[in-house]
Order: C-alpha cells, then structure tokens, then sequence
C-alpha cells in the first residue's frame, strides 16, 4: 500500500511538473533560485545575474515537458492544437514578419515539408496581428501550418524568453524533444538549421 501511495505521489508530480513547464517561465525569471547554476548566482537577483544564461537554462528545462494544447486559429479563422496532431513528430516556430533571421529559415523549412509529406507536421505560430501574417503569406511561400498568437501570450504561455525565431522539436507524444532560440540570416548556416530539424524528426517519424 505505501509503495501504491508513493507512486501516485511521484506521478502527480511528474503531471504538475510537465503542466507547469511552461506557464511558469515568467515567474522563474523573477526569481533566482531554480535559473542560475552556481550557488552564488542562485543568491543574486535575476537582473544581478546573466540573464541570457538564465532564459537558455529555462528553455533546456522544457525537453520533456507536454507541449500546451493550446488552440490557436489559423489566417482562415479555424482552430488548431496539438493535440490534433498526435502519432507525429511536429517543429514548431514562433516567428513575426519582420525577424530577418525567422525568414531566412522558411526556405529550409519549405524543403523539409516537401520531404517529409504527412509524415510529420510543420506548425507556424505568428505573433503579428492576423492581416499582417495574411499579407506577408501573400506574397512569400511558406507551406506551414500558421497559427497566430499574440507576443504577450507567447511569451507567458510557450517560454518564447530568449527571442526570436523559437524553435521545438515534439516527439509523438507531444513532448518537447529539442528546443532553441534564434536564428541565422548566412546562407552557410542554413544546412545546419536544416540538419538539427530533419535529426529531430527522423528520431520519431
């Protein structure tokens, strides 16, 4: 019977846990004691400390962790999750239009969702109002899936904190298996964006 009680206490753990990785990165961020590695660090206050090293460690944190069944609807006005697209591996961008380094990814992006067909899921999540990411999708190809969500709302309910591009790979299950942040405009960058993306995907396909 302990051995019972034990084990619906560590899973209820382990649920909060992966519940709470990502609608907690605000309040990590305000506070140092599970942010910064060192025991001096963890005594210092956030803004005292590195806070770039800080957003990484959280974002590392996330591998794991449930993505959010978020809905978001899509330039047609329909709701999307991903929960719809469980039994697949699924990259995931949170990008806006005018980030010079999200861009430079859409070609390499474009090249993987001709490669992979219906294997895997390519979902695009935009943080510009919605007439904005219509116009752009006008007149620049980009095969993703596209979902819209506002800034603020990223950035409290997907940990979108380092900036921007924010890239996750989930496995089947819809947990996170890679994730991060930031993007390259070189062209000579380009194949090793493509290369972490079709790894990630090739592992759960």
């Amino acid at each position: 019977m302990k051995t019972l009680i034990a084990a619906f206490f560590i899973l209820i753990t382990f649920l909060s846990f992966s519940q709470a990785c990502f609608t907690d990165c605000s309040e990590r961020l305000n506070r140092s004691v599970d942010t910064l590695v060192t025991a001096d660090q963890m005594k210092k206050k956030i803004h005292e400390a590195d806070p770039l090293s800080a957003n990484h460690k959280i974002l590392n944190d996330l591998k794991g962790c449930e993505f959010p069944k978020t809905k978001f609807n899509n330039v047609n006005g329909k709701s999307i999750s991903i929960s719809d697209f469980k039994g697949k591996p699924v990259f995931v961008s949170f990008w806006f239009t005018s980030c010079a380094t999200c861009i430079a990814e859409i070609l390499s992006i474009n090249k993987l969702i001709k490669e992979y067909g219906n294997s895997a899921v390519f979902l695009s999540i935009n943080t510009d109002e919605p007439e904005t990411l219509k116009e752009f999708l006008g007149g620049t190809p980009y095969n993703a899936q596209h979902g819209y969500i506002t800034r603020e709302d990223a950035y409290k309910e997907f940990c979108t904190i380092a900036g921007f591009p924010c890239n996750l790979i989930l496995d089947k299950d819809g947990k996170v298996f890679d994730v991060w942040v930031g993007g390259e405009s070189d062209p000579s960058k380009k194949e090793d964006f493509y290369q972490r993306i079709k790894k990630g995907i090739d592992k759960w396909k």
